[in-house]
């Protein structure tokens, strides 16, 4: 009953439309079939006072992190001036760099003089033929990756641009070979013998896995004994001490 005569007093207070709406079993039902118990709910809900104030808390709470126009100008100012300084302090940067490579190449060519006149005192195309080579070794050791072999060959030839790359290149290839071996007995003993030269190690590695074979094959048991004895971790002295015993 109640609810017909709300929707009775709706109907005549002008909030719905008489020709939009019509009875159906008790309730009003719109045109477009929607329920007059939605509207019906919609006007009975209503918000208690405790929720009104916690909304204002709400409200109140976020009122300082809500930024002006102007604060927000200013944030973008800031913003734009920290990435200038950036820019301007990478510029001056790339200009250091420069002035230093340039410096470096120029002392380094200045050296590279110096020793193809040291070389070869009295031959002049000598002199450029060996400037022209330390320079193109000088610029590919530039570029390599390698740093610890890059410090081998510096300290290996310190003024000698050209030693240096064929020293770098020679450690590079013994390096990758060692780093593919299989027998790790024998790859320990060269690394322990040869901890910061790789062309020895490879070399070694493949000396003492030859005496190894040699010495797993052999039949004179009593010499075999005695070499094993004298040198228990050295395959290429255990072969010689062997064929001296046995031959």
């Amino acid at each position: 009953m109640r609810k017909t005569l709300l929707s009775i007093v709706l109907l005549f207070s002008g909030i719905v439309n008489s020709e939009s709406f019509s009875f159906c079993n008790g309730k009003l039902i719109s045109s477009n079939n929607c329920s007059i118990e939605k509207i019906n709910r919609k006007l009975r809900k209503k918000h208690t006072n405790k929720e009104v104030e916690n909304w204002i808390k709400q409200i109140e709470a976020r009122k300082h992190t809500i930024k002006t126009a102007a604060q927000v100008k200013q944030e973008k100012l800031e913003q734009k001036k920290i990435e200038l300084k950036k820019r301007l302090d990478m510029q001056i940067s790339i200009r250091r760099n420069k002035q230093t490579k340039t410096t470096m190449t120029s002392t380094i060519k200045g050296k590279i003089r110096e020793f193809a006149n040291r070389k070869y005192p009295n031959d002049i195309k000598m002199q450029q033929y060996t400037y022209k080579n330390q320079m193109t070794a000088y610029h590919y050791l530039l570029t390599i990756k390698d740093l610890e072999l890059k410090e081998f060959a510096s300290r290996k030839y310190p003024f000698d641009f050209e030693m240096q790359k064929y020293t770098y290149d020679n450690q590079l290839a013994a390096k990758r070979y060692i780093q593919m071996v299989r027998d790790t007995e024998v790859k320990g003993f060269s690394a322990r013998k040869y901890p910061y030269d790789y062309t020895m190690q490879k070399y070694t590695y493949d000396n003492q896995l030859s005496a190894k074979r040699y010495m797993n094959s052999i039949k004179n048991q009593w010499a075999n004994n005695k070499a094993v004895r004298k040198y228990p971790y050295d395959y290429t002295m255990q072969k010689y001490t062997y064929d001296k015993l046995a031959y």
